[in-house]
């Protein structure tokens, strides 16, 4: 009996400091997986930060007006699209965007100015520009976003802050309805 409570002893004592050795890194191995996956976050982040300031056209904000203008003014088509998600969002950026489109169609034909409106489920516009008739076309946002990107143009979308982001080939102009009343944009195109 007596080899038998040693051996118990022995096995509690090797069980025992097992144990102790299995608890600090049990207790640490959480740890060190959430500060492998903080990291691994980060690069993460680092990395898409990095690709969408590689592939943003005309490092976005950093343009001064007058290389837009000059871009915009010479191109054969531009595009003016509107991004809203209701009606009320619409008529308050139509009142800048009209007068803006007013301005260009007396220094260029009307025919090379490309409008789109669009929402989150549909975009509509007119195929040959607003020159003439206008036959008005229904499809879908991304499509109108991309036939505007292929081309200079003014992007209008409605916002509580008031700012406008100017790159070498498009300006995005977000407002309020105060912002687009007032139009100051407008006096930058006459």
């Amino acid at each position: 009996m007596a080899k038998d409570t040693r051996n118990n002893t022995r096995q509690k004592k090797a069980t025992a400091a097992k144990t102790a050795v299995r608890e600090p890194m049990q207790r640490k191995e959480p740890r060190l997986r959430r500060l492998f996956t903080v990291f691994v976050l980060a690069m993460i982040i680092v990395i898409a930060a990095a690709l969408v300031y590689t592939y943003v056209p005309g490092s976005i904000g950093s343009m001064p007006f007058s290389t837009f203008k000059s871009n915009f003014d010479s191109a054969q088509r531009i595009a003016v699209l509107a991004t809203y998600n209701n009606a009320t969002e619409f008529n308050s950026e139509s009142i800048c965007f009209t007068d803006i489109i007013e301005i260009m169609s007396r220094r260029r034909d009307p025919s090379t100015i490309d409008f789109f409106a669009t929402n989150s489920t549909e975009c509509t516009y007119s195929p040959n520009g607003l020159g003439h008739a206008i036959n008005p076309m229904i499809t879908t946002p991304q499509a109108c976003i991309k036939d505007a990107n292929s081309e200079p143009g003014l992007f209008f979308n409605y916002s509580l802050t008031n700012k406008t982001v100017i790159a070498s080939n498009h300006m995005y102009i977000y407002g309020n309805d105060q912002y687009f009343s007032k139009c100051p944009l407008a006096a930058d195109f006459s």
